[in-house]
């Protein structure tokens, strides 16, 4: 029988992939087979998918920024001189819709899953604010809540930067154009995916300060650059070309010995291999083993990992919104401007056709010389379909008038406006939470990397149980819970915060109720402590401290008074016993001791009874 093994077929171009990661690819080496199978693998992402992805980007992004007579609405010749009015109903519903996320800023609580880690939760929450902070990160969120309701989808990328704080190191969520990245077409899951390209244009003057070696031999990559935007090609020399496209490929490779999956990445531009992480980390980049990326998707697109935006839902309705407009402006520029006719041997189309020209020459019969020209009027029903095209696009995108701040006449009662608000969040409530549910995954692969990727220690402060306590934090505390049997990410959890504005004050009025009902038998802080709004913590604190100074004041009045009915009771029991001798000797015989002996007591007794 004829054996079947590697050797009896040709490779697989993502056999040669994972072969060629553990293989020293020196400069020069342009024509190595691991740099063509990753161009190739890039190549297929773009045929297949990306192309015609990246078309529907930019159609959307032109509608976003009020270019709707682009892409879709182009004159045929006959229109060039109509005029093209734009409304932009759906830029101010997306912006709306960013107003509202603003509002659903997501927050990272880590809750601690048993007893002994909320010294661990508190710690780790106030590292990943801190690291959030550095990175920026409400400029990262505001960019990515752009692209999910302009596009349908965003991406995050979770990683460390060894330079960061001065360099001690840090980690980041940092937002990704999604027209630079790529991950497998074939799979609806990322983290399932062969490969996840990251693209990036830098000038040739980068690669010869950051690669000088490999910048010789790196040669034009022009078909996999938009044309309009890159000027090199193969033929030219490194020193004519302006820029070069920086690929970044990540690679999944399965360790069936240690069932476990690896992470690596590999740079290339220009046909080279630049840099190699499994050379230096054959063990993987990341200890968590997965792809560094989460996608927030706004409306899945089925069998994809992508998904589709509130402009791909109205931009039709918006281009008829704006092609009735023209309609209507064209016949009110007709309607101020009437022309005249007037018989000529050579007539012009072009002036028929444009409609700025009063006197137009035609040919006809001479009873015919002169005739003006009054366009009729339109129909009623033309302007009622606009405004409620308008309307539409607002109704269903949630962007409606009470989330805009506008409410219906007859209205005025603070509950009720603030009902009708509530309700008409439900929409941006939706979006919130897909970008919430990529906002957790993110902040779970942030504790996995400052886990494996943490360099310097540092002190954090952090309230327990009304105390104050500074921890010094570093990966050692990480792995506490492992050490205990319990890997941390299964004893971490993390929240966001998804309640509005509303729904908070809603929250607040009925804690403080409760507070009322039950004073005097439940601690106030506790009750506090379940309120929510910004500042709660240093008040929280002032009311423990006067709480501890109250306490203390309670304990030296006690004491005081411990020792006060401590006195009391000695002087009761030589009383007692001064009174007991007295009525021995009476019995005996009335008579007294003698001074200096025993019976010298009872005076003295008596004496410090009536102090």
């Amino acid at each position: 029988m004829k054996r079947i093994g590697r050797e009896a077929h040709s490779q697989t171009q993502m056999e040669i992939i994972r072969e060629g990661l553990f293989q020293k690819h020196p400069p020069g080496d342009a024509d190595t087979r691991f740099a063509d199978a990753i161009y190739a693998l890039l190549r297929e992402y773009c045929d297949n998918t990306y192309r015609a992805e990246w078309e529907r980007l930019d159609d959307n992004e032109r509608m976003y920024q009020g270019r709707h007579w682009t892409g879709g609405m182009e004159d045929d010749g006959r229109d060039m001189r109509l005029p093209k009015p734009t409304t932009p109903v759906i830029t101010s519903t997306i912006e709306n819709l960013k107003a509202d996320l603003s509002d659903e800023y997501p927050e990272a609580v880590v809750k601690p899953d048993g007893v002994g880690n909320e010294v661990l939760a508190r710690a780790l929450t106030a590292v990943i604010a801190e690291e959030l902070e550095g990175c920026d990160f409400e400029a990262e969120y505001d960019k990515l809540v752009h692209d999910v309701l302009v596009g349908g989808w965003g991406v995050w990328e979770v990683g460390s930067d060894p330079d960061a704080n001065h360099g001690a190191g840090g980690t980041y969520i940092r937002h990704v154009v999604n027209k630079n990245w790529l991950c497998d077409p074939e799979t609806p899951s990322v983290q399932d995916g062969r490969a996840v390209f990251k693209l990036e244009r830098k000038p040739a003057d980068w690669f010869l300060q950051h690669y000088p070696l490999h910048y010789p031999y790196m040669r034009g990559d022009s078909d996999l650059i938009d044309e309009r935007h890159d000027d090199f090609g193969a033929t030219t020399t490194p020193a004519e070309r302006r820029y070069f496209r920086l690929i970044e490929a990540w690679l999944r490779v399965y360790d069936p010995e240690r069932r476990r999956y690896r992470v690596h990445f590999v740079r290339l531009a220009g046909g080279q291999v630049l840099e190699n992480s499994a050379e230096a980390e054959p063990d993987g980049y990341y200890g968590h083993g997965l792809y560094p990326f989460v996608v927030a998707r706004l409306y899945p697109q089925k069998g994809s990992a992508l998904g589709l935006g509130v402009t791909d839902l109205f931009k039709d309705a918006q281009r008829f919104s704006d092609k009735l407009d023209q309609i209507v402006m064209t016949n009110a520029f007709r309607a101020s401007r009437p022309r005249i006719f007037v018989q000529d041997e050579m007539a012009d189309i072009d002036d028929v056709r444009d409609f700025a020209c009063e006197v137009i020459a035609t040919k006809g019969a001479p009873s015919a010389v002169m005739q003006w020209q009054q366009p009729a009027p339109l129909p009623a029903y033309i302007v009622n379909y606009i405004q409620l095209i308008r309307e539409s696009i607002k109704q269903e995108s949630g962007s409606n008038d009470q989330s805009r701040g506008q409410t219906g006449g007859g209205v005025t009662a603070a509950s009720a406006i603030t009902a009708l608000q509530e309700m008409s969040t439900k929409r941006s409530r939706m979006e919130a939470r897909a970008i919430h549910s990529a906002f957790r995954k993110a902040v779970r692969l942030q504790i996995e990397t400052l886990r494996d990727r943490m360099i310097d220690e540092r002190q954090v402060a952090v309230s327990v149980g009304g105390k104050q306590l500074v921890v010094p934090f570093n990966r050692r505390l990480l792995r506490g819970a492992a050490e205990r049997g319990v890997p941390v990410e299964r004893c971490i959890t993390v929240k966001t915060a998804r309640q509005t504005k509303y729904t908070r004050m809603m929250h607040n009025e009925l804690l403080l109720q409760a507070m009322q009902l039950l004073s005097g038998t439940v601690d106030p802080v506790i009750m506090l402590e379940g309120l929510e709004y910004d500042g709660l913590e240093p008040l929280l604190d002032k009311i423990r401290r006067a709480q501890q100074g109250g306490m203390l004041a309670l304990q030296q009045q006690v004491q005081s008074l411990t020792e006060l009915t401590k006195q009391q009771a000695e002087r009761l029991a030589a009383c007692t016993e001064a009174l007991s001798q007295a009525e021995q000797m009476a019995a005996a015989g009335g008579q007294l001791p003698p001074d200096g002996e025993d019976g010298a007591a009872l005076p003295d007794a008596m004496a410090a009874q009536q102090r």
